[in-house]
C-alpha cells in the first residue's frame, strides 16, 4: 500500500522545550496534530472512505494510506484535490501563538 505522510521537524522545538522545562511544548504539538487528522479527515474527497479511515496520527506526523498519494497529488489522468498539505497549513499556522502562549502560562 502507497503511503504519504506529513511530519512536524521538531529539532527547533526540542532545543526550545529544553529552556523551559519538559511537557509544556509536547502538549501543543500533540493537540495540533490531532486537529490536522481531524481537518484533512473533513478535507478529503470521499468515494469510498478508505483514504478518509486511513489517516491517523504516527508519531510526530500524520499518514494517509489508500488513494492519498493520488489525491493529493493527482495522476496524468485526475488533478489533484489535495487535503493533507492544506489541513496542515491551516493548524501549523497557529502553532507559534499556541506555544507561546503555553510558555507564558506555565510561567506563571
Amino acid at each position: 500500500m502507497t503511503k504519504i505522510s506529513t511530519t512536524i521537524k521538531d529539532d527547533n522545538l526540542r532545543f526550545l522545550a529544553k529552556g523551559i522545562g519538559p511537557g509544556v511544548v509536547d502538549p501543543v504539538i500533540e493537540e495540533a496534530l490531532d486537529e490536522v487528522v481531524i481537518l484533512a479527515r473533513r478535507l478529503v474527497r470521499k468515494r469510498t472512505g478508505a483514504t478518509e479511515r486511513s489517516i491517523r496520527k504516527v508519531g510526530r506526523g500524520v499518514q494517509a494510506g489508500g488513494a492519498a498519494l493520488w489525491l493529493e497529488f493527482g495522476t496524468r489522468y485526475m488533478g489533484p484535490f489535495p487535503f493533507l498539505r492544506p489541513a496542515f497549513d491551516e493548524v501549523m499556522e497557529s502553532l507559534p501563538r499556541r506555544i507561546a502562549d503555553r510558555i507564558r502560562n506555565s510561567v506563571r
